[in-house]
Order: C-alpha cells, then structure tokens, then sequence
C-alpha cells in the first residue's frame, strides 16, 4: 500500500503568496468574526497585556506578558518579534524570536490566539462562512478550515470536501479564489491517472471518487518534486478513513446543504452582494423591492446557484442587459431573456 511521500511535499516555510502572501493588514482573534486589529498605517506595534500596547490582549489565563511581543515593518511585509516574554510566542506551533508574517498564520500569544489575515485572506473567510455557517458554533470550524486550505496551497496537504451537495463546482471555486484563474483546475472522471498528473502541472486536481481513485493518485505522484494539488470529494462523512495518508497531513471540510441553513439566508446574501460589489467594481447592488423579495422567497439548490443569481442580478441593475452580457460572456439576448424570467414571481 503506498502512502503520501512527504518528498513530494514542500517544506512547511516554503510559503506561496497567492491569497497567503505576506500582506497581512489585521491581527483578528481566533473564532471571532470581527475581533481585529488594523495594521495599516502604523509604524512598530506593541502587543501584550499592558494598558500602554498599541493592541492590548485580555487574556484571562495571565499567560500573556505586559510587553510580550512586537510588530515592526519589512517591507511590504510586517515582522512579528518576541520581546523575552515568559511563556513565548508561537506562530503556526512554532516557538519563534522573530518571523515574517504570512496570510493565515496562527499566533499563539499566552493563550490568546490570532489570525493574520490579508486581504484575500479576509475574501476567503467570507466565502468559507457562507459554505459551512455563520453561527457561533461555526466560527472556530471556519478558521480550522482556512489552516486546511492554507496547508492545501503552501504544502499540498490533500483536501476533502465532504457532503451531499455537488462537490466539484465548489472545489472549483475554492481553488480559483486561493490561487487565480490562470492556475489549472482539472475535474478527473475517467480519463488516465497519469494523463491527468501530467496535464496539470502543480495546478489542482478535484478527484470524484476518492474510493477508487485516490490510492491510484498518491502511486502516480511517488517520487515528483511539485506533485500537484488535489481535492478529494465524498458525498458523507460515514466511512471517511484516508488509509492511504500520515495522519496529521490530510485537511476535511463537511459542507453542509444549503436548504439547511434557511436561517442565515439573509446573512449569506448579504455577504455574497458585498464580495460581489468589491470584485465588479460597482458601489450598490442597486436591487429593487421586487429583487430583494424574490431572493428571500426562492430556494437555490446551492450556493454556487445563489452566487450566479446575484451576480447577474448585479449586473443587471447597474449595466444594462448589454453591461451585463459582456461581463459574463452572453449575448444581450440571452441576458434579457433571463432578466424576463427572473421577474416572473417563479422558482428560476
């Protein structure tokens, strides 16, 4: 039985920007939505328990220092120092003096947890909420998820998607907000193994069928320097075992229905409308009475369905059939044929 090489795997340092890269613009406090710290416009930044830091930490413990650590700027790049604390500062488990700081890194200060988070990092944790919640409950599983995808792009560690709906179009989604449209993205059904290892160079490939295929994977990938990325889909945790995998080097994420979750409907619109809006470029979604009634009445089969509802709605309302068509590559027909379809007060 093979296994997956960790010779194929770059080393936990070896960073890769994309939306991990070292712009890092706030400290946010684990499992919290909006407990953050903006670094932007600020020089050198004291963190610690003490009154006089610039970001002060409550940490109930006491494990955190009054002076425990500083940021300082490098480059474009800030720099986390620890300033001989008592108990030390760690970044993604790692003691550390000082370290450049990437998107996603996991600060443990005392018992006080951060996040640093750049400005893709922020766009991917909104998307990552709307996939799994964003209850309570939820918020320390949508950091856990974010470490899986940033393991998934700086160290290839395999990711499973796990669940009843259409896995592959959101593992393609996923991969093109972490890593950019220009990076391959493969869906593999039948075709040869080899075939598609070769095709995709270190770009992602989205395996259907883990049960079948994913051992045939991992020999295909023995002995490669940049093997590539892979997302395994399975319809249901039961039976969920990668045997073939070190325990430890394997990322999950269970993406629960959408019709599930009627209850935060409002809250997933809102923040799909505000992802939109930042990547079109428009400042208001401009949606009618009609619009917003509509949307709360509909039920979409998945959040991939929403998304492309509410974008050509978007566009729609600020560009015109002929605005909207050129974004999304139809004719202005076909878009107008949809405008005429959405206001019919019926499921799309």
């Amino acid at each position: 039985m093979s296994r997956w090489d960790a010779s194929t795997t770059p080393s936990p340092t070896d960073e890769i920007s994309y939306c991990f890269g070292s712009d890092v613009v706030s400290l946010r406090r684990w499992g919290t939505p909006d407990e953050a710290f903006n670094l932007v416009g600020h020089e050198s930044i004291s963190i610690g328990a003490s009154k006089k830091c610039r970001i002060q930490l409550h940490d109930d413990s006491g494990q955190t220092s009054r002076m425990h650590a500083a940021l300082s700027p490098s480059g474009s790049a800030w720099e986390l120092s620890d300033l001989k604390s008592s108990n030390g500062t760690t970044v993604d488990g790692e003691p550390i003096t000082r370290r450049i700081l990437q998107g996603g890194a996991k600060i443990q200060i005392g018992k006080v947890v951060l996040v640093a988070e750049t400005q893709g990092f922020q766009t991917l944790r909104m998307l990552v909420s709307r996939l799994i919640g964003f209850s309570p409950d939820m918020l320390s599983k949508v950091d856990e998820a974010l470490q899986s995808l940033r393991a998934f792009v700086n160290r290839r560690t395999p990711l499973f998607l796990l669940g009843s709906e259409d896995l592959p179009p959101i593992a393609a989604r996923l991969h093109e907000e972490m890593m950019g449209p220009s990076v391959t993205f493969v869906v593999h059904h039948d075709r040869g193994i080899k075939n598609t290892v070769d095709s995709v160079g270190e770009g992602t490939i989205c395996v259907s069928n883990f049960r079948r295929d994913g051992e045939r994977f991992m020999q295909a990938i023995q002995g490669r320097v940049n093997s590539p990325r892979f997302i395994f889909c399975r319809k249901t945790e039961i039976d969920f075992v990668p045997v073939s995998i070190h325990s430890g080097l394997v990322g999950a994420i269970a993406i629960p229905l959408l019709s599930s979750r009627r209850s935060e409907m409002k809250e997933i619109i809102s923040s799909t409308v505000e992802d939109l809006l930042r990547s079109s470029g428009l400042q208001e979604h401009k949606f009618t009475e009609y619009d917003q009634r509509h949307l709360s009445e509909l039920e979409f089969k998945n959040l991939l369905e929403l998304e492309d509802t509410l974008n050509r709605l978007i566009l729609y309302r600020n560009l015109g059939p002929s605005g909207a068509a050129s974004r999304i590559c139809r004719t202005a027909s076909a878009v107008s044929q949809w405008h005429d379809k959405w206001m019919r007060p019926q499921k799309l």
